[in-house]
């Protein structure tokens, strides 16, 4: 289990917001900077111009949606391109002011390829510290293409996402954990990010200026902050498995941390089997958490775990090695 993204003075990765489109996901967002100021991180948005699509020109019965009116237009290579530009800087106007809010620093990028090419070369440039954050939801029957690209993109150390019914970024933190060898990386994961709170709405807009789009969308978006560990929303851990002497092991040895290191506010056991694959998506909606964070072999050594949780989760995921 590793969590991890290299600092801004590093130069060695930052969180890489992937976007097709033009609009990201608000909880996406919100997650994606959360994960920058944990790791005191950079964040760099990486708009993809999907090859794909200039690829499908020639084919009559192929037509564009422009995301900004939904007006339909023939798929022909400069109208998308110019569509593309527009929402290319308009995301990169809007998330350089809303990370300059949160303090975090923000570098814009775009590229033409295929969004697994893409991702690949932007994590190799600067790696191997990278968090790849998905800016659009994912739907459950996605989860197979999003954990190859735990595969394919080699210089990353997680992938966070949101699901369909992604509504909440506050709450606590919940790490799920199947193996006592994961208990020393869950308590530092569960140091860094700590338990996740919303700051104050953004003041007022200063005398004599108009309120920009980005002052509109912080006051949607809170900028995310960290609480101290032990709080009333602090991290919880949801030791999973199928068998209880096992899970109990888990239990034992989070409860043995040391006073000075992160502490776990609630330890929650959740037994897995085939027959009940929306056991632990259950586990997950009954403490509301505001991100969940799991190796992937975790959510996908039983059949159905990964596609019930994203399914029903309200809350970002965090899907680590």
């Amino acid at each position: 289990m590793m969590a991890h993204v290299a600092q801004a003075d590093e130069a060695r990765g930052r969180v890489v917001l992937a976007v097709r489109r033009g609009r990201v996901h608000p909880i996406a967002l919100r997650a994606s900077l959360l994960m920058a100021q944990a790791y005191h991180a950079e964040i760099e948005s990486l708009f993809i111009e999907d090859t794909a699509l200039f690829e499908a020109r020639d084919h009559a019965f192929v037509s564009v949606c422009d995301t900004r009116g939904g007006a339909r237009m023939a798929l022909v290579t400069q109208p998308l391109t110019q569509v593309m530009r527009h929402d290319a800087r308009a995301l990169e106007r809007d998330l350089g002011a809303l990370a300059g809010l949160a303090g975090v620093r923000y570098r814009p990028g775009r590229t033409r390829a295929r969004p697994q090419v893409a991702l690949v070369e932007a994590c190799a440039t600067q790696g191997p510290w990278n968090l790849v954050a998905l800016g659009e939801a994912v739907g459950a029957a996605s989860t197979d293409q999003v954990v190859a690209l735990l595969d394919e993109v080699p210089d990353t150390t997680g992938v966070l996402m949101v699901g369909p019914l992604a509504k909440r970024a506050t709450g606590p933190l919940v790490v799920v954990l199947d193996d006592v060898t994961q208990v020393q990386a869950a308590l530092r994961l569960a140091d860094a990010v700590g338990a996740l709170t919303s700051a104050p709405r953004s003041g007022p807009v200063p005398p004599g200026r108009k309120a920009s789009r980005a002052d509109r969308r912080s006051a949607d978006v809170d900028t995310p902050t960290l609480t101290p560990n032990g709080a009333p929303n602090g991290p919880i851990a949801i030791v999973t498995g199928t068998d209880a002497d096992a899970i109990g092991e888990i239990e034992g040895q989070l409860r043995l941390a040391p006073e000075d290191t992160a502490r776990f506010a609630r330890i929650t056991p959740c037994v897995l089997t085939a027959f009940a694959p929306g056991a632990l998506a259950e586990c997950v909606r009954r403490v509301r958490p505001g991100l969940v964070a799991a190796r992937a072999p975790t959510l996908t050594s039983t059949p159905g775990v990964l596609r019930a949780l994203l399914a029903s989760l309200e809350a970002p995921l965090l899907l680590m090695r």
